[in-house]
């Protein structure tokens, strides 16, 4: 099923009711998924649609969430995970690489956050706990790891999570 949106162009659902995109955000290609639950309505395309329309304000808004755990320092939450990880695992040249600089003592939070890249944003109209997910990498060639920030039927951070 073809379905024309005046901010996204045509989009194209599979039989498994996903349609794929690419949008700009800052110059960046970033890839949307949007996943239907149930037949594609005018109502449920706006809905999606309009969620990707605010995709600045909810990078914008990954980013503070994702900055808050840091702040925070709780070792068991996903950011600290994720910068842990890299921090113990990558090698200096993938530091430079990744964030500029020399070392992995060298990264600040703000260096972490600007290096903190966002691939992937899948739409689910409908979903409580994660109408949307925005997937960071602090780069595809570094990492297979990802830190995923989901946001509920409110618009508000759900969770953040690290995968893979």
């Amino acid at each position: 099923m073809k379905i024309e949106d005046p901010n996204l162009g045509t989009l194209t659902f599979d039989g498994d009711g996903i349609a794929d995109t690419v949008v700009l955000l800052d110059g960046e290609e970033i890839e949307v998924a949007i996943e239907l639950d149930e037949e594609p309505s005018p109502k449920v395309i706006k809905a999606a649609t309009s969620r990707v329309a605010k995709l600045a304000a909810l990078d914008a808004a990954s980013k503070d969430a994702i900055r808050a755990e840091l702040q925070e320092g709780d070792e068991d939450a996903a950011t600290i995970m994720y910068w842990s990880h890299h921090k113990d695992e990558l090698s200096a040249q993938a530091i430079r690489s990744a964030f500029g600089v020399d070392s992995a003592d060298d990264v600040s939070d703000a260096v972490f956050l600007k290096a903190l890249h966002l691939l992937r944003v899948a739409v689910v109209p409908g979903s409580e706990d994660s109408e949307i997910s925005l997937d960071y990498s602090i780069g595809e060639d570094v990492t297979n790891y990802l830190l995923v920030v989901r946001f509920d039927s409110e618009g508000e951070v759900s969770e953040i999570s690290l995968e893979s």
